[in-house]
Parts: C-alpha cells; sequence; structure tokens
C-alpha cells in the first residue's frame, strides 16, 4: 500500500472515530394513567445548541408533527398549542431534552423523538418508542369460602379484553 493511500485511510478513520456525538433516549412501556419520563441527554459539549425539539407520531397524532422546542434564548413551547399533561423537565444549558407525560393515555403511544440543533454541526436525534399497557379487569374481592364461586363466576361469564388494533391483550 502506497504511503499516501495509507496517510488517507489513518485520516478517515480518525474522521469516524472523532465525532462522540449521540443522543440517549431509549424504548419506554407505561400503564395508561400513570405518569412517563421521555429521557434525552446529548453527549457532545463542544458546539453551540441552538434548540432542541420533539416530533411525535402517536395514535392520537398520526403525523409527525413538531409538538414541542426550547430555544437557545426562549422559554420552552409548544408548536400547535399547549398540552398541559406535557412538562419539560430537563435542562437546557446541561443539554438535556426530558419530557414528562402525566396521565398517559393510549393517545399517546408511539414513537417520540427528540432533535438537538448544533451549531454548526447540523442535527442528532433518536427516537423513543412509547408503548402504553391497559389493564382490561379490576382486582375483585372474593366472598367468604369465595374461591370456588369466583372461579364459577369467572368460568360461566367468560372475558376477552381487546386493544384498539383488536389484538387480544393479557389480561
Amino acid at each position: 500500500m502506497s504511503s499516501a493511500l495509507a496517510d488517507l485511510c489513518l485520516c478517515f478513520s480518525d474522521v469516524v472515530v472523532l465525532p462522540g456525538v449521540s443522543v440517549t433516549g431509549g424504548d419506554l412501556t407505561v400503564v395508561e394513567g400513570h405518569d412517563v419520563t421521555l429521557p434525552c441527554k446529548m453527549t457532545e459539549q463542544e458546539k453551540r445548541l441552538t434548540q432542541i425539539s420533539w416530533r411525535r407520531k402517536t395514535r392520537g397524532m398520526p403525523g409527525n408533527p413538531f409538538f414541542f422546542a426550547i430555544a437557545e434564548e426562549n422559554s420552552p413551547k409548544f408548536v400547535d398549542g399547549p398540552d398541559p399533561r406535557i412538562s419539560f423537565i430537563g435542562n437546557f444549558a446541561e443539554r438535556d431534552g426530558t419530557l414528562q407525560i402525566s396521565n398517559v393515555s393510549l393517545n399517546d403511544e408511539g414513537s417520540y423523538t427528540c432533535i438537538f440543533s448544533l451549531f454548526p454541526s447540523g442535527i442528532y436525534s433518536t427516537e423513543i418508542p412509547l408503548r402504553v399497557e391497559v389493564f382490561c379487569g379490576e382486582e375483585i374481592p372474593c366472598p367468604d369460602g369465595g374461591l370456588e364461586l369466583f372461579l364459577s363466576l369467572v368460568l360461566s361469564v367468560g372475558m376477552s379484553c381487546h386493544g384498539p388494533s383488536d389484538e387480544p391483550l393479557n389480561c
């Protein structure tokens, strides 16, 4: 291998190794009615952060619209009107774009994308899939000696649960 080609390969491998930019998130599962935290942090500390924004593609919002943004010099804001269930609990200066959704519903299930805009290097993002579980039954206390009665009621009535996609749920 020629010296120039070896230098080119070495230079290229250095470029691939150097960036070290990553945005962390993760897959999440939450029970309907509970709160969930959507974690989003960036490791890059050298470039200027100009904005953190969020997109979502959910049952309630089937497109992939931007819904929340935090800019360098502005306070956090909703793009298409506020949602009182969503709170920014991160810290812009610490490159933390974490959101919290309270009282999660099935309409919140889907994919959330956290996007960091850095100057001059560009955009970095991570996708956070959110799965919402629904419990379709209530715990029923058994009356005195009631295990036999309870079982006979369940067996005679029968039960099945289906989610929004018409797939059976584990109940």
